[in-house]
């Protein structure tokens, strides 16, 4: 399926405000035709005051001059007001969609860069949408007025005017094609550079650890000094051509001037119509001027305007279904599942099928690679399915509301993850806070106790990824985020990877209560002590189910065997059954 074409920088600024575009364009020809009110102004000084020295019409027209001058500050002014709330509009706009997009992506382990990149096109186009940018490629289309109005004061000027512009025209061009490629790659490697560092700087304790912070540092300065390099040449181009812009203007006015003059002594225009010939020029040169000398802001606004365009197109927002599907059981049915890593590179699952009734507790087992872990995400929706179907009480998890999906699973990672905030904060899922559901997840998680003598109790700020808690404190936390609000569904991976005896003890209790409740629960474990609080048990291995049944005749078998079928020794030893 071919990607679908990222949208023009004027089509996203049509999505956000088609008024204001249109506002702006009639602004944009209000201030041009009111700076005609010059040279006018200045042709009937020389032409009409000073011939007949008539005080009374230097007066009236320079009040007239005066009111006109005001009349284009004000729709200047709110020329400027609207492309600021414009540029505000876009951000805020884009910045939910992108916040969106990136989750989406990063779901799916999609390559396209850092997030921070992605905020960073935001900024970018923000800046060029409140900056100069935006009115000097707006006042380029009205150019063609004021080489009219050159034309009507002589052909000899209108014909100067007219060069000139196409000469200015060929230079922005020029220096489209001259920088074009010197921002892109600078975009690229500064982007490269900037992700490397992210996920380089994440894991501090082990650079330091290990003693990799100078050639991690040195890789990292190898992309920055490129992007730096590939900055400088682009900066370079654009002041170059910034200069020859302004040579042709100042030189062509100049000009203007003489040629005026040569009319003037030749009576073919008088000295009001040589000035302003020279005033219509520069400002008909003016806004080609300011568009080379935005063309850089202009280029980063462009390739910021496509990045955000084919994010949002690669990776959109899900239908709404159109009919609310009741609060599930648990009833939990998998069908023909093939499924692997979301970038594609290996397919792990190979048709795998299931069902589980609600309220029932079932326990994984298998060799490392076996799947296990995969399958867990899928049962979530984490990782989307190459065939098959997950279905939740006979619906796909397609069919289901992100939120309401969200209330009624419970899951635990193998890689516990932890936010930036409070341990309250974190059980409860960011959503608003229900102290006696917090309280309630905790003390079902058996962590009810450990929160309490924390510093600030459940208020305590747990740092980034929660690393001021053990590894077992967060996994512990982690299972009371999984177990709040009372899910009917469970998927536990790995629970018990980082526990001591205590917490051990309080996941069991904490599984016997869900098996009373009725609530679904898939447990990955190699531990006895958990795989025998599940009344079924499956064995997977290389993306299969190789075992399936009772729990009590699979660990037999698998003692049997001698963990042929890949369970580990603690398993193929223990009692079985639930306690």
């Amino acid at each position: 399926m071919a990607s679908p074409a990222p949208p023009s920088l004027l089509v996203l600024l049509a999505r956000q405000s088609k008024t204001a575009l249109v506002s702006l364009v009639v602004g944009s020809f209000a201030v041009n035709l009111l700076t005609l009110v010059s040279p006018i102004y200045m042709l009937q000084v020389y032409d009409r005051v000073l011939p007949s020295r008539s005080m009374a019409t230097l007066g009236l027209l320079t009040v007239m001059m005066i009111g006109l001058f005001m009349v284009m500050a004000l729709v200047e002014h709110a020329r400027g007001r609207i492309m600021h709330r414009l540029a505000l509009q876009v951000s805020i706009s884009l910045s939910r969609d992108i916040f969106d997009a990136v989750f989406r992506r990063n779901l799916r382990r999609a390559q396209g860069g850092a997030a921070a990149r992605a905020f960073q096109d935001v900024d970018a186009l923000r800046q060029f949408l409140s900056g100069p940018g935006i009115p000097a490629f707006v006042d380029l289309p009205w150019a063609p007025l004021f080489i009219a109005a050159a034309y009507l004061i002589a052909p000899a000027i209108g014909h100067i005017t007219l060069a000139a512009v196409i000469v200015l025209l060929l230079v922005t061009l020029w220096s489209e094609l001259a920088t074009r490629r010197a921002v892109g790659e600078a975009t690229n490697a500064a982007g490269a550079a900037t992700s490397f560092a992210e996920g380089a700087l994440l894991n501090a304790s082990t650079i330091a650890a290990l003693g990799m912070l100078d050639p991690l540092r040195e890789r990292w300065k190898t992309s920055a000094d490129a992007a730096l390099a590939f900055q400088m040449q682009a900066a370079d181009r654009s002041m170059s051509l910034s200069s020859l812009t302004r040579f042709i203007r100042i030189t062509v006015q100049s000009l203007v001037l003489g040629v005026g003059a040569w009319l003037a002594i030749d009576q073919q225009i008088t000295p009001g119509e040589m000035i302003a010939g020279s005033i219509i020029l520069g400002r008909g040169l003016a806004p080609v001027e300011h568009v080379v000398g935005a063309w850089r802001g202009y280029l980063a606004a462009r390739n910021a305007s496509r990045r955000i365009g084919e994010l949002l197109g690669h990776f959109p927002a899900p239908a709404m279904p159109a009919v609310a599907l009741p609060p599930p059981e648990g009833n939990l049915a998998v069908e023909r599942l093939v499924a692997g890593a979301p970038d594609g590179t290996a397919t792990i699952l190979k048709g795998i099928s299931l069902r589980v009734p609600a309220g029932q507790t079932v326990a994984i087992i298998g060799p490392s690679g076996a799947g296990k872990s995969t399958l867990a995400r899928c049962l979530v929706g984490a990782w989307p399915a190459v065939q098959g179907t997950v279905r939740l009480d006979g619906a796909a998890l397609s069919e289901w509301p992100a939120d309401v999906l969200g209330r009624n699973l419970g899951y635990l990672s193998q890689e516990i993850e932890l936010f930036e905030g409070t341990v309250a904060e974190n059980i409860a899922r960011f959503g608003a806070l229900d102290s006696e559901k917090v309280v309630a997840a905790a003390q079902l998680a058996g962590v009810h106790d450990l929160v309490l003598r924390l510093p600030d109790g459940y208020d305590t700020a747990i740092g980034a990824a929660g690393r001021i808690l053990s590894g077992g404190q967060r996994q512990r936390v982690a299972l009371a985020r999984a177990l709040y609000g009372d899910p009917r569904l469970v998927v536990l991976d790995e629970p018990n990877a980082n526990l001591d005896s205590d917490g051990e003890a309080a996941l069991a209790a904490a599984l016997r209560l869900l098996r009373q409740r009725g609530t679904t629960v898939i447990v990955i474990s190699h531990r006895v002590a958990l795989v025998g609080q599940a009344s079924r048990t499956l064995v997977m291995r290389e993306g299969a189910i190789e075992l399936d049944g009772p729990t009590a005749e699979i660990v037999a078998k698998l003692r049997n065997d001698g963990g042929a079928a890949g369970a580990t020794p603690r398993v193929a030893s223990g009692a079985a059954g639930p306690a």
